[in-house]
């Protein structure tokens, strides 16, 4: 009888530490974070895109921190969210979801403002499932550098318009030398020239 009892407690202790085992777990996720280039000209755009993948996605929120100097925040597209504080140089997007998804995804876009490299860190929080089970994630960076456009070697003009009065010869992009006759009242003349390449 004795041994019997022994044999029905060590069950139940077992049959104990592994519900409190079970309950102790936690679901699992994961997160991407991607740039649609890893460099881009100043003046040009790069979008990142964020996604959150688990059994079931509920609710959670995302940090962006980034270089401010380099960079400005012109677009966040996705169904949460978001605050942006510019002159700090974050980005908050809160998201929740209102049906069963296994991820989530949102992307914003980062105007490049001067030649320079820039890293992106990504960090989460409040990540549950959608029947609220807690889930975390790895913080991720990622880098983007800004260059400057290379020079043009055509330093040609496209067009040359005088704002009174017409062009001898005819505008012509090999022709270096002009004259304007204007009415003898023109007391100001001003030339509009267009480059033939914006980068020259």
């Amino acid at each position: 009888m004795k041994r019997m009892m022994g044999i029905l407690l060590a069950l139940v202790l077992t049959l104990g530490l592994c519900g409190a085992e079970l309950s102790a777990a936690a679901a699992t996720g994961s997160v991407s974070f991607t740039a649609g280039a890893s460099s881009v000209t100043v003046g040009g755009s790069v979008t990142l895109t964020v996604t959150y993948t688990a059994s079931s996605v509920g609710a959670g929120k995302a940090d962006i921190a980034y270089d401010n100097n380099l960079f400005q925040c012109t677009a966040v597209n996705g169904t949460g969210t978001h605050n942006q504080a510019s002159a700090a140089g974050l980005l908050t997007y809160n998201f929740a979801e209102n049906s069963q998804k296994n991820s989530h995804r949102f992307t914003c876009t980062f105007k490049s403002k001067k030649a320079g490299t820039g890293t992106f860190t990504l960090s989460s929080d409040g990540l549950v499932t959608f029947d609220e089970e807690e889930f975390s994630v790895e913080d991720k960076s990622l880098t983007v550098s800004v260059e400057n456009p290379a020079a043009s070697s055509n330093a040609n003009l496209a067009s040359l318009k005088p704002s009174s009065g017409t062009l001898t010869p005819k505008f012509n992009a090999n022709t270096t030398s002009y004259t304007v006759e204007v009415p003898y009242t023109t007391t100001s003349l001003s030339l509009s020239a267009v480059a033939a390449d914006k980068g020259a």
